[in-house]
């Protein structure tokens, strides 16, 4: 019977449950946002500026936003494929000269906003040359702009690199024909051996063997062109095909739900709908309000805790990794190989924030009680319906991302919109190996987190503190602001996290909320990956 007794009063108490939030955790939650948008307010890290995407000594330096390298991309890859396709009498021929023309004519006001780009530089150089146009001229001048040198102007920098290349362009482009063979297979080879080229070498060994009078060589080259433009072009219209038609399925939903409700509100119960009853009709609570281990502040405090863990881990490992444990070997790596090394950190921060917070929430499940975590909407209760709903949830959204972006668009029409830096590791990461990091960092680790921290730990307690419909708003508006994109950028993904919520509300799990997060990464993972 002592036993027993003492046994009873080593157990742990049960920590009691805290509704109040702490001012500390709102200036932290602050911080985390800070932090967020200083690199769109010029705030830019060491980081950075070794990447060579960010301003290095003044405003001239800047670098043009990889979504503006992403339209002169596709409007030129699109040109090729019209060029492919008018060769088989599918398209007429002028096409091909039009569309070229718009990406120049693109390529050539970006380089006026920023002189010092070299992505922009080489594509203008390459366009104008397949045109028929003089490479490197001085890019024309309108009545609002100023002229600009010629884009071999923005290889004038001490780099040994640039230097380099500056001269494959002199030696290509100031001759009208090159003299020797052996000057051209040289020429052709240090092409080759640019890793910023891309689709673009192409391109440029075109004109190579064009100016040297190997046609035979020129023409293969062209194809490989039309070929990779296809490439690209083809497989990002299928995309957008799907992405259309479950939107167009989205808008059908989202407009049956509406008037499922009107009618449940003029009395009339209707009939049982299936899919629009899992996606209308809530569930019970997984646990009763007044058995809940974790109050609002409890819930509130552990999602800033992990905000900010997120934040000095990802910190920690890029530049502690890139400042002082291996500062000359990051140095030394070639461009391309640095932006893959950044991408192995980037995935490593985001796999150690989310085995971190994983422990936090075991640690209080054990800590209070094993219901914490359907408190939070961890749970695979009808997973099947959860995966449907997740994938009914991310047709609904889809179109009211693309009317946000709309109309953030003509609300803030000179407002710059910084694409996502993910965005750019995309683009520029190359091999298997950075490309499945990526994958799974995006479209894998990133929703799983971050369906956790906003919509299982922020959104219930702001659900207790200020009610349902306010607390999914507020849900997404926060979700929007921790992103690092400007105003422009934040409104469709507020409207995103607004839906997530929404769902993780309905379903009282995470899981429909995870997938449809995971679509939409998988989405914009794929764009990138066929447009580069």
């Amino acid at each position: 019977m002592v036993d027993s007794e003492q046994s009873v009063e080593a157990r742990p108490a049960i920590p009691l449950r805290n509704e109040r939030v702490s001012p500390w955790s709102l200036l932290l939650l602050a911080l985390v946002i800070l932090s967020q948008v200083a690199p769109q307010l010029g705030l830019h890290g060491a980081l950075s500026r070794r990447l060579g995407l960010s301003s290095t000594s003044s405003a001239a330096a800047r670098r043009v936003d990889v979504k503006d390298i992403l339209q002169i991309d596709f409007e030129a890859k699109t040109a090729y494929a019209n060029d492919y396709a008018a060769r088989l009498g599918i398209k007429q021929p002028e096409l091909f000269q039009k569309m070229l023309e718009h990406a120049i004519d693109d390529a050539e006001d970006q380089l006026r906003d920023y002189p010092s780009d070299l992505s922009v530089a080489r594509r203008l150089m390459i366009l104008r040359a397949e045109l028929g146009r003089q490479p490197l001229m001085a890019v024309s001048a309108d009545r609002h702009r100023r002229a600009v040198g010629p884009p071999l102007a923005a290889f004038d920098a001490a780099s040994p690199d640039q230097a380099r290349e500056a001269n494959l362009w002199r030696a290509l482009y100031t001759h009208r024909i090159l003299p020797h063979p052996s000057d051209a297979s040289a020429l052709a080879s240090e092409i080759k051996r640019q890793p910023t080229l891309g689709w673009y070498r192409y391109l440029a060994l075109h004109q190579v063997w064009l100016r040297s009078g190997d046609f035979v060589r020129a023409g293969d080259a062209q194809d490989l062109a039309c070929r990779g433009a296809i490439g690209s072009i083809v497989p990002l219209t299928g995309l957008y095909v799907v992405v259309l038609l479950v939107g167009l399925a989205g808008v059908t939903l989202l407009v049956s739900l509406g008037v499922r409700s009107f009618l449940i509100k003029s009395g009339e119960q209707g009939a049982n709908l299936g899919l629009l009853n899992t996606l209308a009709v809530p569930l019970p609570e997984p646990v009763v309000p007044a058995q809940r281990r974790l109050g609002a502040g409890d819930l509130f405090n552990l999602f800033v805790v992990c905000m900010v863990l997120f934040a000095l881990i990802s910190r920690a490992i890029e530049y502690g990794a890139t400042q002082f444990l291996f500062p000359q070997a990051f140095a030394a790596l070639t461009s391309t190989a640095r932006v893959n090394a950044v991408v192995d950190m980037v995935s490593a921060s985001q796999l150690a924030t989310t085995l971190v917070a994983a422990a936090i929430l075991l640690w209080q499940a054990r800590l209070r009680g094993w219901t914490i975590l359907s408190e939070i909407g961890l749970n695979f209760r009808g997973a099947g319906k959860n995966v449907l709903a997740g994938v009914a949830g991310w047709g609904i959204a889809l179109p009211m991302i693309y009317l946000g972006a709309a109309l953030a668009s003509h609300l803030f029409p000179n407002t710059p919109d910084p694409s996502n830096p993910a965005i750019d590791l995309t683009i520029k990461s190359s091999g298997l190996m950075a490309r499945a990091a990526l994958f799974v960092t995006i479209c894998v680790l990133a929703p799983i987190f971050e369906e956790t921290m906003f919509r299982g730990l922020f959104y219930q307690a702001a659900r207790a503190k200020i009610g349902i419909w306010p607390a999914i708003v507020l849900t997404g508006i926060v979700f929007g602001l921790v992103h690092p994109v400007s105003i422009v950028g934040s409104i469709p993904l507020m409207l995103l996290g607004s839906v997530f919520a929404w769902l993780a509300e309905t379903r009282k799990s995470l899981l429909p909320g995870m997938v449809a997060h995971g679509l939409q990464n998988l989405l914009s993972f794929l764009s990138m990956l066929f447009l580069s």
